[in-house]
């Protein structure tokens, strides 16, 4: 097995699937009453999400739009990831809360978009390094969730507690 993968790694690689998936337009009103498209990140208050936009929004990468923390804006460019995560690693989530983050995008991503997942190789990657999933056959789009996975089910359970402290 490969060496395990960095927090940075792990995180940078949620940043970009997030980026790359969920940072989209949306007509919005503008204080004049114009209607204006502005980009943002929605995670529709589906808890996968929110565990993902939680972890990048503790690491400083997102910064809330609304009470909520429903809409979200990227605080720097995808190439500036890596130097926002490491500056602000000690605001962030613990390693396996991040795994959980990992592993709960993944799980939606790929149900919700029928397995179409080439841009989340690093998260794979990562997650098949830890021994959390074996990719079947290789190269293939079906993804085999090891009995590592268990032990990110029951932190599933208090994610907002994960999130929050």
């Amino acid at each position: 097995m490969n060496k395990e993968p960095s927090y940075e790694e792990l995180a940078e690689a949620l940043a970009n699937c997030v980026h790359d998936h969920l940072y989209l337009p949306e007509q919005r009103y503008a204080p004049d009453g114009s209607l204006v498209e502005v980009k943002n990140v929605d995670n529709m208050t589906t808890s996968a999400l929110q565990i993902a936009t939680g972890v990048l929004s503790r690491l400083k990468i997102l910064k809330p739009l609304d009470d909520m923390g429903r809409r979200n804006d990227f605080t720097c460019k995808p190439e500036e990831f890596r130097r926002i995560i490491s500056e602000n690693r000690s605001q962030g989530c613990s390693y396996d809360t991040l795994v959980l983050a990992l592993i709960s995008w993944l799980e939606y991503w790929i149900d919700e978009n029928d397995a179409h997942w080439k841009p989340e190789a690093a998260a794979i990657d990562g997650l098949s390094r830890l021994g959390i999933v074996a990719v079947d056959p290789p190269g293939s789009v079906t993804l085999q969730w090891t009995n590592k996975k268990e032990k990110y089910n029951v932190l599933a359970r208090q994610w907002v507690e994960l999130i929050e402290n």
